[in-house]
């Protein structure tokens, strides 16, 4: 019994399809792994410089407070 070529050429068509639909779903896939990757890595980036910002301004603020506290002695001089 002979099925013919049209039977048989559509099957191999809807595995094409299927695999590739496959190839396509797993490109994406991988691709959004690696986008979340990424993320977490700018998250862990920003964890790290964060506190070294707060470290600085505290640093800042310090420095501030002592100028402020000299300029007021400097102030402090002049009398009327």
């Amino acid at each position: 019994m002979h099925r013919g070529p049209h039977r048989t050429d559509s099957a191999a068509n809807a595995r094409t399809g299927h695999v590739r639909a496959r190839r396509i779903a797993e490109n994406e896939a991988a691709t959004g792994s690696g986008d979340i990757a990424a993320n977490i890595g700018c998250v862990v980036t920003a964890a790290h410089v964060t506190p070294e910002g707060v470290a600085q301004s505290r640093m800042a603020v310090a420095e501030l407070a002592r100028m402020s506290s000299g300029l007021q002695d400097i102030v402090g001089r002049f009398t009327y």
